[in-house]
C-alpha cells in the first residue's frame, strides 16, 4: 500500500526527536515507510490533545503524525479510524468533525464538518464511496457520509446507543445497546430491524467490542454474560454460549477474530484476574480460565488481533495524562513488544499491505 517516501522518512525520525516516544525491539535505525499499526488517542477531554500513533514494519514509533504533517492539532477526543481510497478517515467526537487524510503523508485532505449536537462515534465503509457513522450525541442517529464530496448525506434519527458496525450479507449491523440491522441499499428508519437473542432479549454488546464474522460467514458479538453467534443472512441468533466464571465489563469488553477467522480473543476477568481468554468458532462452550493473564497493565482500554495473529493490547491509568502503552503478545502470552503512544489509546487499526 506504501512506497517509499523521503518526506515521510523525515517526518518520523523528526516526530521521534520531539515526541520523545520509545523504538521497542527495532533492528533498523530509520522507520520503513510501511506502516503496520496505526493507533487514535483520545487525549485529554477538551485539551484538543488528540493525536495519531504510527507503528511501522520495522517497530519505529513516531507519535502525533498528523500534527507534526499539517502543523496544527488533530482535535479533541479521537475515537476512530477507517481507510479507504489511500485516505485515512479519524472521527473527533468532541470537536464533531471527521479529518480526512492522506494514507502515506497524513495531509489533511478534507475536514468533515457534523452538526453541533452530534457526536461522532465509530465508522463503517459501505461502498460506492459511502460511509456510516455512528452518533451518541441526543439524537442518537445513524449518519451517512458522500466519501466523494466529503460531506453529510443525509441522518437516520433515533436509532438507539449505537458503536460498533459491520458489513455482511449486503446488510448493515449495528452494535450498542441492541443489535440493528439495515439493507444496505434501504438505510432509513422505517427498514431498521432488531435482532434478538435466543430468548428475544435484546442484544447489548459489551463496551466498544468489534462484531466480527468468522470464516463461515457468521457474525459474534460479546455480551457481558455470553458469547453469540448471529446468522447474517436470517437475523437470527443461532447459538449462545453462556460466560461462566468469567467478568466481562459492560464498558470495557472487547473481543476480535484471528486472522483465519476461527478464533475468538476477548478480554475478561478470572478470579479478580484480568487477561485474555480464546476460544475456537466450533467450542460448544465458553472458556472458563484465561489464556494469559495481562500482568503489569493498568487498564485494558482496547484489545485488537493484528494480521500476523499478534495481540495488541492498549495500557491506560486513570486520572493520568501521561503517554498510555500499546502492549504487544504472541498467542501464548509472552509480550514480544513495547511501545509508547499518546494520551488514552483507543482504536487500534491495522493497517493492509
Amino acid at each position: 500500500m506504501h512506497k517509499f517516501n523521503f518526506s515521510q522518512l523525515l517526518i518520523s525520525l523528526v516526530v521521534i526527536v520531539i515526541s520523545g516516544c520509545t523504538k521497542t525491539e527495532s533492528k533498523n535505525e530509520t522507520p520503513q515507510n510501511d506502516i503496520r499499526i496505526l493507533i487514535a488517542n483520545e487525549g485529554q477531554y477538551i485539551q484538543g490533545t488528540a493525536s495519531l500513533t504510527a507503528i511501522y514494519q520495522n517497530d519505529s514509533v513516531a507519535n502525533d503524525v498528523f500534527r507534526i504533517a499539517n502543523n496544527r492539532p488533530l482535535g479533541d477526543v479521537a475515537q476512530a479510524i477507517e481507510c479507504y481510497d489511500d485516505k485515512f478517515y479519524v472521527t473527533l467526537n468532541n470537536s464533531k468533525k471527521i479529518e480526512v487524510m492522506d494514507d502515506e503523508t497524513f495531509k489533511s485532505i478534507a475536514t468533515i464538518i457534523l452538526p453541533d449536537n452530534t457526536i461522532p462515534y465509530y465508522m463503517c465503509i459501505l461502498g460506492e464511496d459511502s460511509m456510516a457513522v455512528t452518533d451518541i450525541g441526543t439524537n442518537q442517529r445513524l449518519m451517512i457520509i458522500d466519501l466523494k464530496t466529503n460531506t453529510l448525506k443525509r441522518s437516520i434519527e433515533k436509532i438507539g446507543f449505537s458503536n460498533r458496525m459491520i458489513v455482511a450479507s449486503n446488510k448493515l449491523f449495528i452494535g450498542g445497546s441492541s443489535l440493528r440491522v439495515f439493507d444496505i441499499g434501504k438505510i432509513n428508519g422505517s427498514d431498521m430491524r432488531t435482532i434478538t437473542d435466543s430468548e428475544s432479549n435484546d442484544i447489548s454488546k459489551a463496551g466498544n467490542s468489534k462484531i466480527v464474522s468468522d470464516k463461515n460467514g457468521k457474525l459474534w458479538i460479546l455480551t457481558t454474560n455470553a458469547l453469540l453467534c448471529i446468522d447474517p443472512s436470517t437475523e437470527k441468533c443461532i447459538k449462545t454460549l453462556p460466560l461462566k466464571g468469567v467478568s466481562v465489563g459492560s464498558w470495557d469488553g472487547c473481543m476480535d477474530i484471528d486472522p483465519a477467522k476461527q478464533t475468538l480473543f476477548f478480554t475478561g476477568s478470572v478470579n479478580g484476574v484480568q487477561g485474555i481468554l480464546k476460544m475456537n468458532i466450533s467450542a460448544d462452550t465458553a472458556p472458563k480460565s484465561l489464556l494469559f493473564a495481562t500482568t503489569g497493565v493498568k487498564v485494558i482500554y482496547n484489545m485488537a488481533v493484528s494480521r500476523q495473529g499478534t495481540i495488541v493490547v492498549n495500557d491506560v491509568e486513570y486520572g493520568s495524562t501521561a503517554r498510555g502503552l500499546i502492549h504487544e503478545y504472541d498467542v501464548m502470552g509472552n509480550e514480544i513488544k513495547k511501545f509508547e503512544a499518546g494520551i488514552f489509546p483507543q482504536d487500534i487499526f491495522f493497517v493492509e499491505d
